[in-house]
This record gives structure tokens, C-alpha cells and sequence, in this order.
């Protein structure tokens, strides 16, 4: 629909705003999603589900109703199933539009609701955690990305998750400094190095690092 920009259609022209605000809208079956509330309901858990799934590359557990649900109403991909649909097997792909879309609700909504969320449906079985640690860590460095600080981008000003960050911008927002005379864990790690070659090492912090999604491989 974005690149089939004819002036006859009656949907008008889609721009990149106009492409992220559609995504939001199907990610949450939503169409105002200015609408979404905190209220723990579980039309709201399968809304945040997916907002999490896109990004965190969360798999939903075949033999449960949510996994037809994310299917039928929150853009998971089907890859398979079985005749009586017992067996519902999805799939988020890596899709950089939705994970924006997805880094704009969690910013507007805030991480808790959409992390209550997620321990729910951890606790009961629906969404397979992984191995001991990986599901916090990715959701972690997804926190720290979204809010390192980002470079101006004058071509897209609304995207504002998708850009890259410099590495010490992340490790700052992701590590705390391990010693009180330190303000920022970059400046702990310049002062304590040993053995380490001091231009090498701030040619690395300057350098920059850039990730919006998880796949699952």
C-alpha cells in the first residue's frame, strides 16, 4: 500500500507516518490505539503479547488459544497446524516497521503493564521463557537501546527507535558505574582500563551499534 501512491485511491497517499500508525493499529487490533489502557484484561495480555512478540521474537505455545488468536487478529504468521486446529504453530518475522511500531507503544505505555503481561503468560505456560536468563537479557537490551540517546534524523523525524546509538550511549544506559567516583559506566571503564590501548578503546565507544528486533534462528 505504501509504494502503490495513486492519487485515485480512495485510502489516500501513505507516507511514513501515516505506514506506522496502520502498523500500530493492526499490531493491537486496535483502531485508535491511543486507546489501549492498562486495564489487565486478557484482550489487553494478547495486545501486549504482541507487542512484545514482534520484537522479543517470543514463541507461543502451539496447543494454546492465544496462539489462534495472535494469528487471527495480531499479525503472527501462521506455519502450521493440524486438521481439527489443535495444533497452531506461529511465527513473529523479523519485520523492522512493526518493531518500530511495537519501541512506540512500550514508550507511550511504559514497560510495566506489557512486563506483568509477560510474567503471566511466562507463569502459565503460554510463552516458552527459553533458556535460564535469555528472555531478561533480551528484554534488557531492548530497554537500554530505546532509551540510549538517539541521533537527529531530519528524513525521519517520527522514527525515532530505529537509529543507531553509539556504544557508549547503550552501555551507559544499560550498566550502572561500578564505583561511586564514576558518573557513567564508559567513564569507569576509560579510567580502569589496564592493559588496553586508551585510542582503541574510545574509537570503540564512539563507534556505534544498532538493533530494533530479536529473530529467532
Amino acid at each position: 500500500m505504501y509504494t502503490a501512491k495513486s492519487n485515485k485511491s480512495n485510502l489516500g497517499l501513505y507516507t511514513k507516518d501515516s505506514i506506522i500508525a496502520f502498523a500500530k493499529s493492526k499490531l493491537l487490533c486496535l483502531e485508535d490505539p491511543l486507546r489501549l489502557n492498562s486495564k489487565f484484561t486478557q484482550r489487553n495480555r494478547l495486545r501486549f503479547l504482541a507487542v512484545l512478540a514482534t520484537r522479543l521474537a517470543l514463541a507461543v505455545g502451539p496447543f494454546t488459544a492465544e496462539a489462534t488468536h495472535v494469528v487471527a487478529s495480531h499479525l503472527a504468521v501462521l506455519l502450521s497446524t493440524d486438521q481439527d486446529r489443535h495444533f497452531v504453530q506461529t511465527f513473529y518475522p523479523s519485520e523492522p516497521i512493526l518493531a518500530e511500531a511495537s519501541a512506540m507503544i512500550t514508550s507511550e505505555k511504559g514497560w510495566v503493564f506489557a512486563l506483568r503481561s509477560l510474567v503471566h503468560l511466562v507463569q502459565n505456560g503460554i510463552v516458552d521463557a527459553g533458556y535460564r536468563g535469555e528472555l531478561l537479557s533480551k528484554v534488557l537490551c531492548l530497554m537500554a537501546v530505546d532509551d540510549s540517546k538517539k541521533e537527529p534524523d531530519p528524513d525521519s523525524l517520527r522514527w525515532i527507535h530505529s537509529r543507531p546509538v553509539k556504544v557508549r550511549d547503550f552501555l551507559d544506559s544499560w550498566l550502572t558505574a561500578p564505583k561511586k567516583d564514576h558518573e557513567t559506566f564508559s567513564a569507569a571503564l576509560c579510567y580502569g582500563r589496564k592493559g588496553t590501548d586508551a585510542k582503541e578503546l574510545e574509537r570503540f565507544l564512539d563507534g556505534h551499534v544498532f538493533f530494533t528486533h530479536f529473530i529467532r534462528l
